[in-house]
């Protein structure tokens, strides 16, 4: 651990809706708020992910401090900030050639709060 990438763990949540159980070998990913890359993490932990259901795992993440401070300066400058974070990556599964891609959005923010 550094002072500029300080790591922190994340517990994912993912769900199959596949007829067939997934082992998942690997899993990497970067994370995004506000438009740029801020986070990556990876997990070689081995996790199974049942048919029809899902499955949680932690993850270390490494910040890149000088993006994060970067980011809350435009955050606190802005009438109008922008909450929303992106998440791509790839999951490698035991048994299958080539990893999945994957990618999930939302915002840090709850829809219904006030104006």
């Amino acid at each position: 651990m550094s002072l500029t990438q300080p790591e922190l763990e994340l517990e994912l949540a993912l769900h199959n809706p596949n007829e067939i159980e997934l082992k998942v070998r690997r899993i990497d990913f970067t994370v995004a708020f506000g438009g740029r890359d801020f986070a990556y993490g990876h997990s070689d932990q081995g996790f199974v992910i049942p048919k029809h259901g899902a499955a949680s795992v932690a993850v270390r993440v490494v910040a890149e401090i000088a993006e994060v401070f970067q980011q809350l300066n435009e955050l606190s400058a802005s009438p109008e900030p922008d909450f929303g974070y992106v998440m791509r990556g790839r999951i490698r599964l035991a048994r299958w050639p080539v990893p999945i891609p994957f990618l999930v959005s939302g915002n840090l923010l709850p829809d219904d709060r006030p104006s």
